[in-house]
């Protein structure tokens, strides 16, 4: 995949019961004509540890996918996420040189982002993992510290991609559904920022 082509394989993290999320998720995908490849969720069980840790080994299992697929880039997005209008058009009209590339997400306390320009912002901490895209000679690096450490994912994110070219857009292209989280059981009201307007 590569930002000069009007489709994508896109990697979604999906558990096998939530079927409801998965239909609204396939239908925000097929309106932007974005080929999607389900990624069936490791289940935590009951306790919000365990489904951090789920969640996170999640993200491994669609990383290895893409890297085994032989992909350029993948878009990885969790089932709650959403997609903008003219997605691919606002996607080719910032492209840029990256390592990973954030669609949406929360802002760091202790690291703030920087301005690139109008489009785009470095950051070296965020939070959220629900859409964003990696080059492929971020997979092995990705899938090393989600695999050993034992934070959740966009912790764990945040703790190497300093070292990185790695950027979030000003303007989102996926938002954050509002929908009760798999992880906590409620709805994120901190998610807010994160939705659609």
């Amino acid at each position: 995949w590569s930002s000069d082509v009007c489709s994508s394989d896109l990697y979604t993290i999906n558990l096998k019961r939530s079927k409801e999320r998965w239909q609204r998720f396939c239908e925000s995908a097929e309106r932007e004509a974005i080929k999607v490849i389900r990624i069936d969720a490791i289940d935590g069980g009951e306790t919000v540890k365990g489904r951090e840790k789920a969640c996170r080994l999640s993200h491994v299992k669609a990383i290895q996918q893409a890297k085994d697929d032989g992909v350029e880039f993948a878009m990885i997005c969790e089932d709650d996420a959403e997609f903008s209008e003219k997605f691919f058009e606002r996607l080719k009209a910032v492209w840029f040189e990256f390592d990973m590339l954030y669609l949406n997400g929360t802002d760091g306390v202790k690291r703030k982002p920087v301005k690139v320009n109008n489009d785009l912002v470095q950051v070296s901490e965020i939070y959220g993992t629900f859409g964003y895209i990696l080059n492929r000679r971020m997979f092995d690096v990705c899938i090393e510290w989600l695999s050993r450490e034992e934070y959740p994912a966009d912790k764990v994110y945040s703790m190497f991609i300093q070292f990185y070219k790695v950027y979030k857009l000003r303007k989102p292209l996926v938002f954050h559904r509002n929908s009760v989280s798999d992880i906590t059981g409620i709805i994120q009201k901190s998610y807010k920022h994160l939705e659609r307007a």
